[in-house]
């Protein structure tokens, strides 16, 4: 396996399909981390059904999966386990990205309440649960319906993953700040993960990332 950097996708391969697509922040030790959760065959069972109550993870996402079962507007999901420190990994039917226009058609379909009976089950729980975690969450951010969350898998159907989100500039902005003021609202030990993110990557310079871990750093000593 090849290192990734920057976000940048590790595909994953099963029996000579690609099933998935892993992005680590530039480090292996938490795939390997999960690698052997899920090679722990006594360990698996118990955490298919415990899921964990992770921030930081696609905890929100399950609970939308959990309200629409069976819903063919989300995707199956094959195993979600929690992680020591408050993180979790979730595998689900390999679903591809779809052109802009279908991606645009179902995001008119949500803003208009336009779709049919399944989606728009998926659309009132996802409502329910935003409105929710608005409430108990800190730097909850909202239901983000955009073109990246909208799948097509295997079978043809359309489906919606990761669609809820947290407020990323808020959280890290408040972490160069006043880290401990962070940790007294989420406890430190539940936020491994909390810079292992993609959205790091994605929207932060190379001296952005390096006084984000500082600011983390310190809270340590």
């Amino acid at each position: 396996m090849r290192r990734a950097e920057s976000g940048e996708s590790v595909v994953v391969i099963a029996h000579g399909d690609h099933v998935a697509d892993v992005v680590p922040s530039g480090e292996l030790d938490r795939l390997r981390e999960t690698i052997e959760v899920l090679s722990d065959t006594d360990l698996v069972p118990d955490l298919q059904e415990n899921l964990a109550d992770a921030i930081f993870a696609n905890v929100d996402g399950l609970t939308l999966c959990r309200e629409c079962a069976a819903n063919r507007s989300l995707p199956r999901i094959d195993l979600a386990a929690g992680l020591e420190g408050g993180g979790s990994v979730v595998f689900l039917e390999f679903a591809a990205p779809v052109d802009h226009a279908v991606a645009q058609q179902v995001a008119e379909q949500w803003r208009t309440a336009a779709g049919d009976a399944e989606f728009e089950e998926v659309r009132r729980a996802a409502q329910m649960i935003d409105a929710g975690y608005r409430k108990s969450t800190p730097w909850w951010g909202r239901c983000d319906l955009n073109e990246a969350h909208i799948r097509r898998a295997a079978d043809g159907r359309l489906v919606l993953i990761d669609i809820f989100c947290m407020d990323g500039a808020a959280l890290y902005g408040k972490i160069l700040e006043d880290v401990a003021g962070v940790h007294r609202r989420i406890p430190r030990e539940r936020m491994r993960y909390a810079l292992d993110i993609p959205y790091i990557a994605r929207e932060n310079s190379a001296a952005e990332i390096l006084a984000l871990r500082k600011a983390w750093a310190r809270a340590a000593g």
